[in-house]
């Protein structure tokens, strides 16, 4: 992890150099007591969360992901068996 330190109206860009086009700036616009208010600037189809919102996303996208699989685990087994070939047993 990288660790900078940044007073009031100073900012970090990320990325918008050769060889990676989006930017990403993060700005501290205010300072009060424990709490830092940041500004960010970044390319529209860039989403931006808070963490405890991203984990959440996260969460549900992995859920919805396993929904899937089970779903199409669900109908292969379900095509398979309507396409299994008889067996002759004990000719």
């Amino acid at each position: 992890m990288l660790v900078l330190s940044r007073k009031t109206q100073e900012a970090v860009v990320i990325g918008g150099a050769d060889g990676f086009h989006r930017l990403f700036k993060v700005k501290v616009l205010e300072i009060r007591g424990a709490n830092v208010k940041l500004g960010f600037e970044v390319d529209p189809d860039v989403p931006v969360h808070r963490a405890e919102v991203w984990e959440r996303i996260l969460h549900a996208t992995r859920e919805e992901v396993e929904r899937a699989k089970d779903r199409l685990d669900n109908t292969q087994a379900t095509e398979t068996t309507i396409h299994a070939e008889p067996v002759a047993v004990g000719v």
